[in-house]
């Protein structure tokens, strides 16, 4: 008696939640629904514990394949957005989600970090429209940038939540990553090379900057290359790199000098360097205050791939060397070169 009035539609959606409160759930949707959600054939009904339960069109089919979900999430029976709890737990899901994945812990606090901000000004993040993701990317007092890393968290978040079928539709699917300007990014200059490894006052300092120049080794990779993935007769290494990748790398004579050396007074297995990635970062802090030249790990990543292509070694070999999964960073770094050495071949048409 309760349900009466309701229709078909919306009392099979009750009933799909739970057959024995068909008639309570059916008032609570009456008492929630106006003219405008008749109108439109569109109507959001649920209880506290269910998520999103959608009732669309005169026939009220439920979500897209009929199928309900039961953890506090959307829109509950009083009209209200999803409790700050429900939200919490919708992210730690998605991000253990990413954790099973495999993804690095600085890639998950990347996460975590942009979609906290997300939940402190987004009231209601489960049912956030396509204006709510762009105001609230737009609020944010930082640079173009960092607006698009929050964005492309923001996303991945929405589409995992899609794919889950916790809501029914991505609010950032036809929204588009703000655009980013493109600065040229700093290289340390191949020719400054000799000078950094003389300033260097120790083995280990010397064989962290050849190491880095000559195999665009990342700064977690470096630090986690262990003694036993080196064949020192081949000069090669394997490693294990973003995204669970491994890949096997190669350094030339300079450095396997450096890396003989060195593993001769280092133990025979466990990390070559026996540093964290701090450790090794600060060391080259200390060695860009003695010699006045900038540089750090992701800068020496630069110069072995402008230097690369500065060789002709091909751009699919390159990203196999880095690691990376597209050919997007080679042509960023082929761009670069080519604007380098243009300048530098410049000749004045007005003499």
């Amino acid at each position: 008696m309760a349900g009466r009035g309701l229709g078909p539609g919306i009392r099979r959606v009750a009933r799909a939640v739970d057959p024995a409160s068909a008639g309570r759930f059916g008032v609570l949707g009456v008492e929630r629904l106006g003219m405008a959600d008749r109108a439109a054939g569109r109507r959001r009904v649920g209880r506290t514990g269910d998520l999103s339960l959608i009732a669309k069109g005169p026939k009220g089919e439920v979500g897209s394949r009929g199928r309900t979900r039961t953890y506090d999430q959307s829109i509950n029976s009083s009209g209200r957005p999803a409790s700050r709890g429900a939200i919490k737990q919708s992210i730690e899901r998605f991000l253990a989600d990413r954790r099973a994945q495999g993804l690095f812990p600085a890639t998950l606090h990347y996460y975590q970090f942009h979609l906290e901000v997300l939940t402190r000004q987004v009231r209601d993040v489960v049912g956030a429209e396509p204006a709510d993701i762009t105001l609230f990317i737009d609020s944010l007092e930082c640079g173009q940038g960092s607006k698009a890393a929050y964005f492309r968290a923001v996303r991945a978040l929405y589409r995992w939540l899609e794919e889950q079928e916790y809501i029914q539709r991505d609010p950032t699917r036809r929204l588009r990553c703000p655009r980013v300007p493109k600065p040229l990014r700093y290289a340390v200059p191949g020719r400054v090379l000799p000078k950094l490894l003389d300033a260097c006052p120790t083995l280990r300092d010397k064989l962290i900057v050849s190491l880095l120049a000559d195999t665009g080794l990342r700064l977690s990779e470096l630090a986690g290359l262990l003694v036993e993935n080196i064949n020192l007769p081949a000069s090669t290494f394997s490693i294990w790199g973003k995204g669970a990748k491994q890949r096997v790398g190669r350094y030339g004579p300079v450095t396997e000098q450096l890396v003989e050396a060195y593993v001769a007074d280092a133990k025979s297995t466990g990390a070559l360097l026996r540093l964290s990635a701090n450790g090794i970062a600060l060391a080259l802090k200390r060695l860009e205050h003695r010699t006045g030249i900038k540089c750090n790990a992701h800068a020496f990543r630069r110069t072995f791939a402008c230097e690369s292509v500065r060789n002709d070694l091909n751009l699919f070999y390159i990203q196999s060397l880095l690691g990376h999964s597209t050919l997007t960073m080679m042509r960023i770094y082929a761009e670069q070169v080519g604007s380098e050495d243009a300048i530098k071949a410049y000749v004045p048409v007005v003499r």
